[in-house]
């Protein structure tokens, strides 16, 4: 847990934070990038309750259900996880995000992801990204200059990508 300490306005205000789900994988060291991730939006309270009960969790989950298009999901002295099922996203409230690690609360997303997968209520694509220290750099600073190489490239890319979009509207605007 965090050293943050639950604040009153944290507490009676629903402030919500995306969390993108991600595994850390220390033992191999990797990363694991959920992306184009679809839950099913006739997914409901009962279903979950149905599949969590299949997965034989070993303490008592807590879900509840927002009419609109929310699921509230918390394992035990774990992380709050809100399943937004028309926006296939999950969420965090600010005092959650506050408290726990970011890493924990992104890995609870990934569980509930790859449960709901194996369900059929939920897909996803993912990407392994390993960390090798002998190319981002050995010490702090080496790996701060990869880190701005790479925000570079990354910027670079967009851009020509950019142009590319503006060239064909142009293009397209002139047929008309």
């Amino acid at each position: 847990m965090g050293k943050y300490r639950y604040r009153e306005e944290d507490v009676y205000t629903l402030d919500l934070v995306k969390v993108v789900p991600v595994e850390f994988d220390l033992k191999k060291d990797a990363i694991v990038r959920y992306y184009n991730i679809f839950i099913n939006p006739n997914l409901t309270q009962e279903k979950f309750d149905e599949i969590i009960q299949k997965v034989k969790t070993k303490k008592k989950v807590s879900i509840s259900e927002n009419p609109e298009s929310f699921i509230f999901y918390q394992y035990p002295k774990e992380p709050l996880i809100i399943i937004d099922r028309l926006n296939h996203r999950f969420l965090t409230t600010r005092g959650v995000w506050n408290y726990y690690s970011h890493e924990k609360i992104k890995h609870q997303a990934t569980i509930i992801l790859r449960i709901l997968k194996k369900y059929k209520l939920a897909g996803f694509k993912r990407k392994r990204i390993n960390i090798e220290l002998e190319r981002l750099g050995m010490s702090k600073e080496e790996r701060k200059e990869t880190y701005q190489e790479i925000e570079r490239a990354i910027k670079r890319k967009l851009e020509r990508k950019l142009e590319r979009i503006k060239e064909r509207l142009k293009e397209k605007k002139e047929e008309v």
